[in-house]
């Protein structure tokens, strides 16, 4: 019967010790180790109270059977008697009380971590579908684990989103994206607030519970946290995004992003896709199923928050105001050729046109020649490519080489409007309507307000 009931320990305690091992690999640090400590304490306080009170005839014949150390102790004297003459048996039952304190420790872990909120779910739903460890795939990212800080405003960060989730804000600052992107660093993480579908510090804490534990309720060291390692440890990480989940649940996106490996640029690649492309394919990130709705375009985030160059990098910038005021046309001059490509921002729309005059009883080109409006997709930025030598994906209605410097009345040709991404090549520079030599004439706005370019793009010099 004795034999029985230690097989049958011994198949639950293995199960504990796989539990536990789980608990370590998924994240669950805090409860792997309080269970190999207080397993050991448990086992060392046994020891010393039968050895300091050295129970002669404790108990009796089943009892000193079934429990470890007792029949040996009855039989011995004392532990140190029991070691010197049967060190065999000894070992044994010191295997059987770990075991013993092991079971306990884990039934008491398992039931008694009322903090882990459905422990048992979170773990198989990481193991099967976070980390794969039981489908065969990777458990942990190699190289860096840590994500850029432009990479985390990327992702974390999106002014519609933050004014849209806190009527106070949008009440306060609107939609100007420097101001509540100030109170957000300022104010708002340390509050908890959320600012993009990325991340929700509270919902962050709350369903992982090692940060809980760790962490408190202190939302900066969550915030950090999310940084450094949760974001590449693919961490659920808000009610609507789960980067393991997504990362698993789509094909075409675990070939897309991590077949160089798990790495952190590819978890900050995958969180850019669900901004940019997953939540308006009504992709599911989470376990939840919750798709973010009612908040605008917000599936440009990634783009509009962070705008790229409009000309290739190392771009010499010089304001030229032509009205006397500091927000004065801006003209980004680069001595290059008619070859030079220009790109759009952010993600939005352009709408390709032609600034003409009729001189000498033909049309030709004038004022800001061939040029593009621009309109980003969350409808904050506008911007004008001006003076372009030709179009990317529109045709012209009339040719570059018709071009002349000239001041007064003008009329546009609106030729096409289309979709663009941010990077896309969307024209080259030119020289066409009232233009001096080669260069880029760029306006941009926000919120209709016009603004200097390098406040908000970076490498324009």
């Amino acid at each position: 019967m004795v034999e029985l009931i230690f097989s049958i320990l011994g198949v639950i305690v293995l199960l504990g010790v796989v539990w536990g091992a789980l608990c370590m690999v998924t994240g669950e640090k805090n409860i792997g180790n309080t269970i190999m400590v207080n397993c050991f304490t448990a086992m060392v306080l046994f020891i010393i109270l039968l050895s300091l009170f050295n129970l002669h005839g404790a108990g009796n014949g089943s009892l000193n059977e079934a429990v470890p150390m007792l029949d040996g102790l009855e039989r011995y004297g004392n532990t140190s008697n029991f070691l010197k003459s049967n060190p065999a048996e000894f070992a044994l039952n010191f295997v059987q009380l770990v075991t013993i304190s092991l079971l306990v420790n884990y039934i008491s872990n398992l039931f008694g971590n009322g903090s882990s909120n459905n422990i048992v779910g979170k773990l198989i739903g990481r193991i099967v579908i976070d980390r794969c460890c039981l489908l065969g795939g990777n458990t942990a990212a190699s190289g860096s684990k840590r994500i850029s800080s432009a990479q985390a405003k990327a992702i974390m960060f999106n002014a519609a989103y933050y004014a849209n989730s806190y009527r106070d804000l949008k009440a306060a600052f609107g939609y100007d994206v420097n101001r509540l992107y100030n109170h957000y660093v300022t104010y708002g993480i340390k509050e908890g607030r959320s600012a993009s579908p990325i991340f929700n510090p509270i919902y962050y804490l709350n369903n992982n519970a090692d940060l809980k534990r760790a962490f408190g309720n202190n939302y900066v060291l969550a915030y950090n946290h999310f940084i450094e390692y949760g974001c590449t440890e693919g961490r659920a990480s808000s009610p609507y995004y789960n980067g393991n989940y997504y990362r698993i649940k789509y094909s075409d996106l675990q070939r897309a992003f991590f077949s160089g490996g798990i790495t952190a640029n590819a978890y900050f690649n995958l969180a850019a896709h669900y901004l940019q492309y997953g939540i308006s394919e009504k992709r599911k990130a989470n376990y939840s199923g919750y798709i973010p709705t009612g908040m605008g375009q917000i599936a440009n985030t990634v783009s509009n928050n962070n705008l790229g160059m409009p000309v290739p990098s190392g771009g010499k910038f010089s304001r030229k105001s032509q009205d006397g005021s500091w927000y004065g046309y801006h003209d980004i001059n680069r001595g290059v050729s008619a070859s030079t490509p220009v790109y759009a921002v952010c993600d939005g729309t352009v709408t390709y046109k032609q600034a003409y005059t009729v001189y000498s009883g033909v049309k030709k080109l004038t004022s800001y020649g061939n040029f593009i409006e621009f309109t980003s997709s969350n409808r904050v930025y506008t911007a004008k490519y001006c003076h372009l030598s030709r179009f990317v994906g529109a045709s012209q209605i009339i040719s570059s080489s018709q071009t002349v410097r000239r001041s007064g009345s003008w009329g546009v040709y609106t030729i096409a409007t289309r979709s663009v991404k941010k990077g896309q090549i969307i024209g080259y520079i030119g020289t066409t309507g009232n233009s001096s030599g080669l260069h880029l004439h760029f306006e941009l706005r926000r919120n209709g307000t016009r603004i200097d370019p390098t406040s908000v793009i970076g490498g324009l010099i």
